[in-house]
């Protein structure tokens, strides 16, 4: 299926199948509106009758509408304007997705992203209805078999034409391979969940991941059982003892970025089937345990993402794969043995095995001098009765990780919930013989399994996601998910982007710029005051409420000098970053930066400002408004998201300028700064420091 963004008026396209918003309670707007008008008041009739639901996802399905020049028309409920949200609106995609995969179009145009979303970029919608209608053609299949449900889609849908509201944009194609690229990740997790242990054995995960190696060029070493001995990982290889098919530890590594940089590393829970050891494990639906290699499906599926956007980010991904079977080998309730770390566990219980993989593993991880450790696990069902199959569990021994994960689940729509490992907890995990136990009793049961890992996980910032109770479907709807990829991929996109510019901004995963832009400048009485406004509009940026080219903090001290902080690597930023503003404050408030002279190249530089919009006014109006002892906020600003920005920015104080400028003057301003800072051979005292 080919999803295709493009601008256009939906009432005018010739489709199979057109799909427009509705908002509940009101007149009609947008497409909507317009397509009433084409069909003389027919689509406000229909509606005003009452004949669409008014939840948000309700749906009504009108054929050969007269006026229309549709074959059909979907209307889709957005619930009541008032209330219009990001969950509503996932919720519309969600549905769309559906009855496109149930219904037997082969094309359709889908105009869901026109109305503005409190918090949420365009681009953010973009990516959601990207990931959502791709995600919504999945079909499982059996390795060598048809695939199940063939014969309920006889014509798979090929294509989706996805209009935008505004001139289409890098970002906003960006947006839209990054969402594909979410979905295919989702769709490889799905396949391994959804394969029975016969299939997917640890050996069959450790084939997929040489496969996506091969792929993708990432490197993939797979530990044995030997290699597994050699480490001293006896808490791993005590889960497997009592099955044919031998442990196995699978190590990823795609680097996308200089060897030196730290990776993040991805732990994923690959139990292929846990029928429990000894004794066997209770259940009313034993054949679910397949769904128990989750958090290794997600990491592969993740680690798909990455290597499909080359995201500019080191990633190393560890999948601790093992069967949970009973048998002579298997070992027995009050077993001891000794953890790579040195620990030594009392085996209280299989039905807690998992712990035993991954603890070793969070071990290895230290090998890597991770920046972080993210382990991936269907845990406990005790996180099941806590959050449900709506928010996996959050537990982390770092504040700003949690933060940050949390922050990414809201962005996704794949939300966690941080629950505490306080060490109030850490007595339930106590042995009369040994280090620890690895059952902490029925009380907070998801609490101290964490706490279990944490043990092995104190030299790094980590995070574990129990994941038992999002990872699959029961029921009628049994399946696996996908999840948490969206959430992890969220987290590698946005670290990626953070590392790819060298003050911490994001950067559009796509070539190219934004059609229009706006430089703000924001005056303020203290240096604290504008570097406080400026976090607030990188964290506006990191949640895709807006596209920024830059931001810089200006100060002018009590002699009247004008530094920049240093709060971005100006060697490295180049002429594009560093000497681009070192030449343009410069200039503005005729002090010398970075070693840019500006001289006899004032002048031609000065036309040069005004004819891409930065006019003299706007030069002494910022001029003026930094005075001795204060400071300002310079911000590039992407011309469709500046008027959220503003808006978002309202209380903080400070005055404000702000000039236009189209894509090609911002390449012309860009080249005449380049050029006044090489042309310029004057000596200049250094700036203020």
């Amino acid at each position: 299926m080919e999803i295709i963004p493009a601008v256009g008026e939906a009432e005018r396209l010739r489709t199979e199948l057109l799909v427009v918003g509705v908002f509940s309670g009101g007149a009609l707007t947008g497409s909507a509106r317009r397509l009433d008008d084409r069909t003389a008041g027919k689509l406000s009739a229909i509606v005003g009758r009452g004949e669409l639901g008014e939840a948000p996802g309700a749906t009504l399905l009108l054929h050969h509408l007269p006026g229309s020049v549709a074959a059909r028309i979907l209307l889709v409920s957005l619930g009541k304007p008032e209330a219009f949200s990001d969950r509503a609106y996932l919720r519309a995609l969600s549905a769309t997705a559906k009855f496109i995969a149930e219904s037997v179009v082969a094309e359709a145009v889908i105009a869901l992203p026109e109305y503005e979303i409190p918090k949420r970029s365009l681009n953010w919608q973009v990516q959601q209805a990207a990931q959502i209608l791709a995600d919504g053609g999945y079909i499982f299949v059996l390795p060598g078999i048809h695939p199940h449900g063939q014969k309920a889609r006889p014509r798979p849908v090929r294509s989706i034409m996805l209009l935008v509201p505004q001139t289409l944009t890098s970002e906003l194609v960006g947006a839209l391979r990054q969402g594909i690229a979410v979905a295919e990740g989702v769709a490889l997790a799905k396949d391994l969940g959804n394969l029975p242990g016969n299939i997917c054995t640890p050996a069959y995960l450790a084939s997929t991941a040489r496969e996506m190696g091969k792929e993708f060029g990432f490197a993939v070493e797979v530990l044995e059982r030997e290699d597994l001995e050699a480490l001293g990982m006896g808490a791993f290889l005590v889960v497997g003892r009592g099955s044919a098919n031998p442990c196995k530890l699978i190590v990823m590594q795609s680097n996308g970025r200089k060897a030196r940089s730290r990776p993040i590393v991805l732990v994923g829970k690959g139990i292929t089937f846990d029928i429990g050891g000894t004794p066997l494990t209770p259940g009313a639906d034993p054949d679910e345990m397949k769904f128990n290699m989750s958090g290794a499906g997600s990491v592969l599926g993740v680690m798909r993402t990455v290597a499909r956007l080359e995201l500019p980010i080191n990633v190393v991904g560890l999948i601790a794969a093992a069967e949970n079977m009973p048998g002579g080998s298997a070992s027995r309730p009050g077993d001891i043995v000794t953890s790579m770390s040195g620990q030594t566990i009392e085996i209280r219980t299989h039905e807690a095995e998992g712990r035993l993989l991954l603890c070793d593993v969070l071990t290895y991880a230290e090998r890597f001098s991770p920046a972080c450790v993210i382990d991936i696990a269907t845990l406990t069902e005790a996180c099941v009765v806590a959050l449900g199959s709506h928010a996996s569990g959050l537990f982390a021994n770092d504040d700003a990780l949690a933060a940050e994960l949390l922050r990414c689940g809201g962005v996704s729509g794949d939300r966690v919930w941080q629950l505490p490992i306080w060490d109030d907890y850490f007595g339930q995990l106590g042995s009369n013989f040994a280090d620890t136990s690895n059952l902490g009793g029925r009380a907070a049961g998801a609490i101290t399994a964490a706490c279990f890992l944490a043990r092995f996980a104190r030299a790094y910032p980590w995070a574990h996601l129990d994941i038992a109770g999002t990872a699959s479907l029961s029921g009628a709807t049994k399946a696996s998910t996908g999840r948490p990829v969206p959430l992890l991929a969220e987290f590698l996109i946005s670290r990626a982007a953070e590392a790819a510019s060298p003050n911490g901004l994001s950067l559009p995963l796509s070539n190219g710029a934004a059609l229009m832009s706006d430089l703000v400048f924001i005056a303020f009485p203290t240096e604290q005051k504008a570097e406080e406004v400026r976090q607030k509009v990188l964290s506006l940026q990191r949640e895709y409420l807006i596209e920024l080219g830059d931001a810089v903090v200006v100060v002018k001290n009590e002699k009247g000098q004008v530094k920049l902080n240093q709060m971005m690597n100006l060697t490295a930023a180049g002429t594009a970053s560093g000497a681009l503003w070192g030449t343009l404050i410069g200039f503005i408030f005729l002090a010398p930066l970075l070693g840019t002279a500006l001289g006899a190249a004032s002048g031609a530089l000065g036309g040069k400002l005004s004819d891409v919009g930065i006019n003299d006014q706007f030069m002494k109006d910022a001029a003026n408004a930094l005075q001795p002892n204060t400071a300002g906020l310079f911000l590039l600003i992407r011309k469709m998201t500046t008027d959220k920005v503003l808006a978002d920015l309202k209380g903080v104080g400070g005055t404000l300028m702000r000039t236009s400028f189209d894509e090609t003057k911002e390449a012309a301003l860009r080249e005449a700064l380049a050029a006044t800072a090489s042309a310029s051979a004057e000596a200049v005292p250094p700036a203020a420091t």
